[in-house]
This record gives C-alpha cells, structure tokens and sequence, in this order.
C-alpha cells in the first residue's frame, strides 16, 4: 500500500511539471514566431523556463530566472538566461537584490513582448519595499504571519499593502509593453491576484479586513506607511494570460493513475483547510469510522499556529503525524501528506506517509508524538519512525496532495 501511494504521488508530479506544461501551453501561442523576453519567477521557475527553452528556443532573446536556493541549475537552460536565486519562506536581502534585477530586467530600453512564467513562492523570492519598511521589519512581519495559522490568502492580502510589486503594481513599470503570463495556481480558489502575492494582477477587491485578521499594531503601522508609497498608476496591460496547472488537475492525475489499480477510488470534493492537527483527526476518524475500502484522494494546504521556538516540520508533516497518532495499530490504512513543492514550510522535506505502524516505530527512538505535535516538532517523530517524505525540488507547486488507502 505505501508503494503504490509513493507511485501515484510521482506519477501525479510528472503530469504536472512546469516543464511540461509550459511546453503545452506555448505550443499554440503566438510568442512561439518571434522574439520575446522570458522572465520565470517561484519555486518551479526552473522547470517553466525549461518549457520555454524547449518551445521558443532562440526566440527567447534574454531570460530572467528567480527560484528559491538550489532550485536552479544554469546548465539545463540556454546561454540567454540569468538565473537568480533567492529565500523562502522567510525574504532577506536575497529577495531585495532579486527585485533590483528585476525592475532592471523589465525597464531595459527593450521595446520586444514579455513572457512571464509564475508559481508560488513569489512572495519571498523577490521583493521592493517603501522607504518606510526595512528589511529586518519585513522579516518580522512574514515571520509573524506564517507563525499565525492565517490562510495563505489572508497572508498575501497583507503582503500586498506592503510590497511596492505585488497587488499589480509591477504593471505600473511595464509602461504599456505587451505582456503575457503563464501561472501555476498554489492558492485556494486559483485568483489571480493571491498567486505570488498578484504581481501583474491588481487587487479589485480585498475583502479580508485588516481588522478582521487580528493583527499587531506595529504591523498595521507598517501597512499604513506603506500605502503611502503605493503607485497607483496601473500603466501595463496583460495580452494574455493561463493557468495551465492547479491542485485540480493534480487530483484528476492521481485519479486517473489510481484507475489502474483495480479498487474503488473516491475523489473528495472538499478541500482540506484550517488547523492541521484538527484536520488530521477528523481524516483519520473518517477513514476509521466511515470511509468505504479503496483509495481515497484530497486536495488541501491547511495551517499551524507556531509556538515561539517550534521544532522541525510543516503542516503537512504536522497533519500526518496527528493522522497516525488516530490510527495507531490500525493494519487497514495507509495515508500519504505531501506539499506537492517538495518543501513544506521552512524543511527540506514534502510531508510524511504513515500508517497504523508509525507511532510505535516513532516511539522506539524515545520521541513522544503528542509533544512533537504541541512543539511543531512533527518531522523529528516521522524521521525516527522512518516515514518523512523527502522529494527534492518537483518542479510544480499546486498546494498539498493527501491520498489515503483502505483495506
């Protein structure tokens, strides 16, 4: 069972791989019969740009690359790009240096269309602050809202009052110049404008209350004094623009790979949200108590409330190690938690596949479960059980992928 959920997940990446679906989605654009400028920004920046290289090829006359550290490799594109490489989740003066070159990119005496490439990640990799706002305050501020169990969407609404580039305000520096996006949604709902915090796609409406969200002084202070520097004049107007891979489609390939295996397959329409530990009980309680037998497939990207000094791990870490501590002893279940990145939060790893087994082989090495969940200390308890999901860089971000099977 673990096997053949490892075998889905993989098969459900390659399907969805930046690479590829760029390639499919230039292969009827009109960029591909003459020259273009190519700027890919976000963790599966490196596999867009090679779509591009693979359908444009000398069309491209200069591309920029921004992804997170070692998620680039220069040898893999053509001579035309530089590549820039930069923090996440938390920006430092990387992410600064990366909107610089950025603005220089795009401002260059260059009168030829722009091509962007967008995934996640945008919102730390690259970044121009208001004079007001210095680095350590932006630091402070992201590392509060990660800490804070918000919503991605409610973070990036925040993000953008900030940001001097997000919310649509690098349209302003396009100054007309035909503009086309390609996107991989890691956002809830798809919008547009929460993708990277919505650097080409200015915010018509965030009905988010500032208020509403329960946020510090300091940080509304900060808000405030940064949307006195807000440019307001939306200049750049997109050609085109495509979604061309969502948590969606994810789903449907793991659907389809699943097919094959013989057994019933149900594709839940819910989307696993809110905090990961409640959210993992009330999965483990359903595949206990109510689910029938077969493979069963959730789309989600649920949140953690940090302590002040958390351990090692993610949500999805978070959440597969509160599903095992439900189905201890439990032989008929197997259930896999994945960022569908390869990095969940701040770790290296992609989230944990566990089992009825997994508490007792955790527990071999002296790590008590419950307190690893209460000290964010998942990954230490599902590294010792032998049940960390490790992937390296995917190449995609669609948000997290949760497949479960049951005897």
């Amino acid at each position: 069972m673990r096997q053949q959920l490892l075998d889905c997940f993989y098969h459900t990446l390659e399907l969805i791989h930046g690479q590829a679906c760029v390639q499919k989605a230039l292969s009827a654009h009109p960029l591909l019969f003459r020259q273009c400028r190519v700027i890919a920004i976000g963790k599966a920046a490196q596999a867009m740009a090679q779509g591009a290289d693979q359908i444009l090829a000398e069309n491209i006359k200069q591309g920029l690359l921004i992804t997170k550290f070692h998620h680039s490799d220069a040898r893999a594109l053509s001579t035309q790009w530089q590549c820039y490489e930069a923090a996440h989740p938390i920006p430092d003066e990387t992410s600064l240096a990366a909107g610089r070159q950025l603005l220089k990119f795009i401002t260059e005496d260059d009168d030829l269309p722009v091509l962007f490439l967008i995934s996640g990640g945008a919102s730390s990799l690259v970044e121009v602050l208001p004079e007001s706002t210095s680095l350590k305050q932006w630091q402070k501020l992201n590392e509060w809202l990660l800490a804070s169990g918000l919503g991605i969407n409610k973070i990036n609404v925040i993000r953008k009052k900030v940001s001097q580039i997000k919310g649509g305000k690098l349209l302003s520096y396009l100054q007309g110049r035909e503009t086309h996006a390609l996107l991989i949604s890691d956002v809830p709902g798809d919008h547009l404008n929460m993708i990277g915090s919505g650097l080409l796609f200015p915010t018509q409406d965030d009905s988010i209350s500032i208020v509403d969200s329960g946020l510090p002084d300091w940080m509304t202070q900060m808000i405030a004094e940064g949307q006195q520097y807000k440019n307001t004049e939306q200049k750049g107007l997109l050609s085109s623009y495509e979604i061309i891979t969502n948590n969606r489609m994810a789903l449907q390939s793991a659907k389809e790979f699943l097919t094959a295996l013989g057994k019933p397959i149900f594709l839940h329409e819910n989307f696993l949200a809110g905090d990961a530990e409640q959210v993992g009980r009330e999965l483990a309680n359903y595949l206990s108590d109510d689910a029938e037998s077969g493979f069963h497939i959730w789309g989600g990207e649920t949140t953690v409330v940090l302590p002040d000094i958390p351990g090692r791990g993610g949500r999805n870490q978070h959440l597969a190690l509160s599903v095992a501590v439900k189905l201890s002893g439990n032989k008929t279940i197997t259930v896999l938690v994945a960022g569908t990145d390869g990095s969940d939060g701040p770790t290296e790893d992609a989230g944990g596949l566990v089992d009825g087994g997994t508490l007792a082989r955790g527990t071999l090495s002296g790590l008590d479960a419950v307190d690893c969940l209460a000290n964010a200390d998942s990954g230490h308890f599902l590294e010792a059980a032998g049940d960390l999901l490790y992937t390296g860089p995917t190449g995609t971000n669609v948000m997290d992928l949760i497949i479960a099977v049951k005897q």
